[in-house]
């Protein structure tokens, strides 16, 4: 079994990035990641985080409802990734 060390992020879907950036901050106390605003400025998901809690936040297009969490794991440093099936397999039972 997969032991879970964290969650890593979690991607938040919204109408307006600004305003849930702003709700974010003034509500949870959270604030922009400056070192992936790079990525927003691409185009990617606006980081935010409060300590170990990370959320990005995407512009709503066309998401059907639902979420999206990543887990952060401890796995081994020699375990193949196959990017066909994009999953990890782990070397240990």
């Amino acid at each position: 079994m997969m032991k879970i060390d964290l969650i890593d992020h979690i991607h938040v879907y919204v109408d307006h990035i600004e305003h849930a950036e702003r709700w974010y901050q003034e509500i949870l106390g959270f604030s922009r990641d400056n070192a992936l605003v790079f990525w927003f400025k691409q185009g990617g998901p606006l980081v935010i985080r409060n300590h170990g809690a990370s959320l990005s936040l995407f512009l709503r297009k066309s998401q059907h409802p639902g979420h999206t969490m990543a887990f952060g794991v401890e796995a081994p440093f020699s375990a193949p990734y196959y990017p066909a099936s994009n999953t990890m397999k782990s070397l240990s039972p």
